[in-house]
């Protein structure tokens, strides 16, 4: 059997299927279940530091992440509502993952005891990632969001 397709007809249609929704679900998901796994990180920095609320906040971060991993499994390509959700924990996770950023880095410049910044810088490093990831998820929906009420 003879493929009729040329090589651009086929990458062409492959990229027609793979739409800023499914590529902001994969982000999203990823981010999501790496922040979680690598919450052990911001637990050995906040171990380090003297700054109390980094612990509550670190904690509400995570929370939020499970928030958008779960709404972004939910989301369904052709309903505003779960991509809403979806946007709106995505924007609280940032908030709250920038004010974490900022407490742990106060802390590590404040702190005049810090054996091992070395921790602290790590998990400033992954939070960054994690923000970022957030970021882009968001765009994306929006993007779609856009496409979909041009429709």
């Amino acid at each position: 059997m003879k493929n009729n397709f040329t090589k651009g007809q086929y990458y062409k249609d492959i990229m027609s299927d793979f739409s800023a929704f499914s590529l902001a679900k994969i982000v999203l998901v990823v981010v999501s279940i790496a922040n979680l796994i690598y919450s052990s990180a911001y637990v050995n920095a906040i171990l380090k530091m003297e700054n109390a609320i980094c612990g509550f906040v670190m904690f509400f971060f995570v929370l939020l992440g499970l928030v958008v991993l779960f709404q972004a499994t939910r989301m369904d390509e052709k309903y505003f509502s779960g991509a809403i959700l979806a946007v709106v924990a995505c924007v609280l996770a940032t908030i709250v993952g920038s004010h974490l950023y900022y407490l742990c880095n106060t802390a590590l410049l404040t702190q005049q005891n810090l054996h091992d910044p070395q921790v602290v810088v790590h998990a400033l490093n992954l939070l960054r990632v994690f923000l970022v990831g957030y970021v882009l998820g968001a765009v994306l929906i929006v993007i779609h969001l856009v496409k979909l009420w041009r429709k």
